[in-house]
């Protein structure tokens, strides 16, 4: 399950990727009381939903797992394009943007993006 490198890259990069936009929206839903000191701003974090996106969709077509892989390149390319559009709208490059992608949005994307690495990596046959 856990045997090749890029089982544990999956995990330990959706653990990050979930502890980072958890623990700030778990603050904004007020269930937890702290916060991260270095909460992820929402141009940041637009970058970084690209890039794990990105990262999300090739890990997904390297998968053993039929189902793991088409459910993760789907949920991966959603987002992938969720992100550049708003990025392209934000260079000025779009002239529309997508309204609903607050930076609450933007963490529950990051989350979803970790949970499907975590899955990635121990989804393994």
């Amino acid at each position: 399950m856990l045997d090749e490198p890029k089982y544990w890259i999956s995990l330990i990069t959706g653990l990050i990727a979930t502890f980072l936009s958890g623990i700030p929206l778990l603050n904004s839903w007020k269930l937890i009381k702290w916060n991260l000191p270095f909460a992820l701003e929402s141009s940041v974090l637009l970058w970084v939903i690209a890039v794990v996106g990105a990262y999300l969709l090739i890990d997904s077509f390297l998968s053993e797992d039929d189902m793991i892989m088409w459910i993760s390149a789907g949920i991966a390319a959603i987002i992938l394009i969720l992100a550049i559009i708003q990025i392209l709208f934000t260079l000025e490059i779009l002239s529309f943007g997508i309204p609903f992608l607050g930076i609450t949005a933007l963490r529950v994307l990051f989350l979803v993006e970790g949970l499907g690495l975590i899955i990635a990596g121990f989804g393994s046959k």
